[in-house]
């Protein structure tokens, strides 16, 4: 399946659309969204205490996009909303993804923990201790990404390099979810791994697909762009 992307200038790209297909709800450029109105997809939602992966519709409305569209009043309409019939909002949506199952999901970490010079955050799963580190030759924490930078997961004598960027554009990283997706026993994570400022890369990394001698494997991502 292919569709046609429209770029900031306007021009129109042909990409495939993946197997796996990550997204989340709110407003963004049209292109970005390939989901259409009445489908069903899996989202982590809240649910009492903790979290939940549960079948949702999805809505797709078509809206002003601020940046793309010239004028309001002519009717132009090119951005996309994503919202769901869902009385909570999702961490994420995912489709195609025929490893994941409904059900609850044990969760870990949840907040929107920015990942800067020097963070260390320590996570516990099953009884094994993992750690994400932001490492880089500069020893002070500091509260951006400097450049030459890399993030590295660890658990055990195991350690793995998530994303390494010697030069970047006031890249940003965070992490928003972790926890056991897959129901393997391992650890899962969700992240915005981004390489410049005006760029989110959103991805969700599995361990139940990760090869021999790696803890996670990246199993989708949702790209967005700002202004």
């Amino acid at each position: 399946m292919l569709a046609v992307v429209l770029s900031l200038s306007g021009s129109a790209v042909a990409t495939k659309t993946p197997k796996i297909q990550l997204l989340e709800i709110g407003e963004f450029h049209g292109g970005e969204v390939n989901a259409r109105t009445g489908e069903w997809w899996l989202g982590l939602f809240p649910e009492g205490n903790g979290y939940a992966l549960r079948q949702s519709t999805i809505s797709i409305e078509r809206v002003f996009d601020l940046i793309i569209d010239e004028d309001e009043a002519s009717g132009e309409k090119t951005g996309k909303k994503v919202t769901v019939n869902h009385e909570s909002e999702p961490v994420f949506l995912i489709k195609g993804a025929d490893m994941l199952r409904p059900g609850p999901v044990v969760t870990v970490f949840r907040e929107e923990k920015n990942l800067v010079n020097g963070t260390m955050v320590n996570l516990k799963l099953n009884g094994k201790r993992y750690q994400l580190k932001v490492l880089s030759q500069d020893p002070e924490r500091k509260d951006y990404l400097v450049q030459n930078t890399k993030l590295v997961l660890t658990m055990g004598g195991t350690s793995q390099t998530l994303i390494s960027l010697k030069q970047h554009d006031d890249a940003g990283w965070s992490l928003f979810w972790a926890g056991d997706i897959d129901k393997d026993g391992k650890l899962d994570l969700y992240l915005d791994l981004s390489n410049h400022y005006n760029v989110s890369s959103r991805k969700l990394l599995l361990s139940s697909q990760a090869p021999k001698g790696k803890l996670v494997k990246e199993l989708a991502t949702f790209t967005t762009t700002g202004c």
